[in-house]
């Protein structure tokens, strides 16, 4: 309601413009009152023509051009969102295989502290398969 008064104030006041604008001899030609009718013409002539090229040939092509970009945006998120979860699901594989390795090594491997240097030193000795090299002296160990 205030735009259009607005707008209704500014084209009386260029329609009551006075004569000492108008084109007589070197005067402003845009305000000559005679011309009035001929611009507006003009002006939704040109307008409409502009419409119809911007409605029929470049707004089309921008919202094709809009709809590709939003497809292939929303087709890389969720591809995305596909490698992520697999990433998920093999980091977490992953960290069980390595678990089990842990438990494994550990079950496999006795504590130092229970097997004392005399006894690693005996069965060094005892065994036949161990080269004479193998068997280390005592004060060694």
């Amino acid at each position: 309601m205030k735009h259009t008064a607005i707008r209704y104030l500014i084209l009386a006041g260029i329609l009551s413009a006075s004569p000492a604008l108008a084109a007589d001899e070197g005067g402003l030609p845009q305000m000559d009152v005679s011309t009035y009718p001929s611009q507006i013409f003009w002006l939704f002539v040109c307008f409409a023509a502009l419409y119809v090229l911007m409605s029929r040939l470049s707004l089309p092509r921008v919202h094709e051009t809009l709809e590709r970009r939003r497809s292939q945006k929303n087709g890389d998120l969720s591809q995305a969102a596909e490698w992520n979860d697999q990433a998920e699901r093999i980091k977490t594989e992953y960290e069980r295989s390595l678990t089990r390795a842990r438990a494994t090594a550990a079950a496999n491997i006795s504590p130092p502290s229970a097997m004392s240097a005399t006894t690693l030193r005996t069965s060094k000795q005892n065994s036949p398969t161990a080269p004479a090299s193998a068997s280390l002296p005592p004060s060694r160990i």
